[in-house]
């Protein structure tokens, strides 16, 4: 059988269809223009699109891909619904994914599984989310130490590795060393600041002073304070003990129980240096005089005396 094709002779020549209309026009250069679409098999080239009605398809080059985007913008696209794109953000290179709530995944193999390495959370504004790991490849490490960084051993807990071993955790009942896991041996707070001192005495005074130092530092449940006070005017002596009120925190301690010194330039009629607090959920620092065997100290202030102490206590 012979089939023929019509060709059309001239400036620029060309084939026709059996209708007379030009299919393909070849110009001067040899260059080919289809007026309709290039098929073969199930793959059709058309103006702006090649479509494979079925099956995978294969680009395969002996150097490499590149693909230039104009417009800045890669997409991919499932059934026509764009699932994510690469894009040129100011020149930043940008990865973004297209379905509203949905997360970008980084996959990869680990001794032959399947693993998801890192999540981006896109419900949650972008959260980064690594596998747990554990203590000998914490999941963030440093690509020149990979068996120091951080984990999570369990839920709610962090824990900080160095060199392979555990050096501290975190968790909802506080700070652990090393592998302690002991609720109990948690450290739960840390704070410094500054509290009110009142110097006075049981029975009437009216005493004048400035405060020159009132801090202190707690640590789980001991808390240390430091105290020094100016006596800038005594209206009227008062009688009975002398204390001090305002720590920040009440004693849990028992009575008498924690102690601490006392440093005067002249601050009271008596000699003092020892202070301690005087009961359970008391906030209240009393005072002893050298000479009475540590019974509270009852005596007169000093205009002009300054009067210090530091005292470590438990926290109730």
């Amino acid at each position: 059988m012979t089939t023929k094709i019509p060709v059309e002779l001239s400036s620029t020549p060309g084939i026709v269809d059996e209708s007379n209309a030009t299919a393909i026009t070849i110009d001067s250069s040899e260059n080919s223009t289809f007026a309709g679409n290039i098929i073969k098999g199930n793959l059709t080239i058309s103006g702006t699109e090649i479509d494979l009605s079925s099956g995978d398809l294969t680009i395969d080059v002996a150097g490499g891909i590149n693909l230039d985007s104009d417009g800045g913008e890669i997409s991919f696209k499932d059934a026509g619904t764009e699932i994510g794109k690469f894009n040129n953000s100011s020149s930043d290179f940008a990865i973004e994914a297209g379905v509203q709530d949905k997360d970008i995944l980084f996959k990869g193999n680990d001794g032959g599984s399947g693993i998801t390495a890192v999540t981006i959370d896109m419900s949650v504004g972008g959260q980064i989310q690594g596998s747990a790991l554990g203590v000998a490849n914490p999941t963030f490490s440093f690509d020149n130490d990979t068996d120091t960084g951080m984990t999570r051993p369990t839920a709610d807990t962090l824990q900080f590795v160095c060199g392979g071993t555990v050096k501290n955790r975190i968790s909802s009942d506080g700070l652990l060393f090393n592998s302690d896991t002991a609720a109990a041996n948690a450290l739960d707070d840390y704070e410094e600041g500054t509290w009110t001192p009142v110097l006075t005495r049981v029975s009437a005074p009216n005493i004048a002073f400035t405060v020159e130092e009132a801090n202190y530092t707690k640590i789980g449940r001991m808390v240390t304070v430091q105290m020094g006070l100016l006596i800038t005017g005594v209206t009227a002596q008062g009688s009975s003990v002398t204390f001090v009120d305002g720590l920040p925190f009440n004693n849990g301690g028992i009575a008498y129980s924690s102690t601490g010194s006392v440093g005067m330039n002249s601050a009271f009629a008596s000699e003092c240096h020892v202070c301690q607090i005087g009961g359970n959920s008391d906030n209240t620092i009393n005072f002893h005089a050298d000479n009475i065997g540590f019974a509270n100290l009852a005596t007169d202030f000093t205009n002009g005396g300054r009067l210090y102490c530091s005292l470590t206590y438990e926290a109730s």
